[in-house]
C-alpha cells in the first residue's frame, strides 16, 4: 500500500497547532477533527513535532496538564513521507 492509497481514503488535509498553544485547545482540535493527533508547526510554519492523545495523557499523568503549552509536550521525531512510499 502506498501513502497516496491511504491519503485518498483519509484526505490530505493537515490540522495543525502552535508550540505556544495551551495542551486544551490541543486537545480540542483532537475531539473537533476526530483525528489521534496534530503537527506542531513553528512561528515559520515548519512542522517541528507531532502532538498526540498518548502525549496529552501522558502530561496529564506526569502533572495535570491544565496549565501547560503543546512545546513542552509534544514529540520532534517527525518523518516524513511521499505520496509513493510504502506504509
Amino acid at each position: 500500500m502506498l501513502i497516496s492509497d491511504v491519503l485518498s481514503a483519509k484526505g490530505h488535509d493537515v490540522v495543525k497547532v502552535r508550540p505556544f498553544a495551551h495542551v486544551v485547545t490541543a486537545v480540542r482540535k483532537l475531539a473537533e477533527f476526530r483525528i489521534g493527533a496534530l503537527v506542531v508547526e513553528s512561528q515559520w510554519m515548519r512542522p517541528i513535532g507531532i502532538f498526540s492523545e498518548r502525549d496529552f495523557v501522558n502530561a496529564i499523568a506526569r502533572d495535570g496538564a491544565a496549565g501547560t503549552r503543546c512545546a513542552s509536550r509534544h514529540r520532534a521525531d517527525i518523518h516524513a513521507a511521499g505520496p509513493c512510499t510504502r506504509s
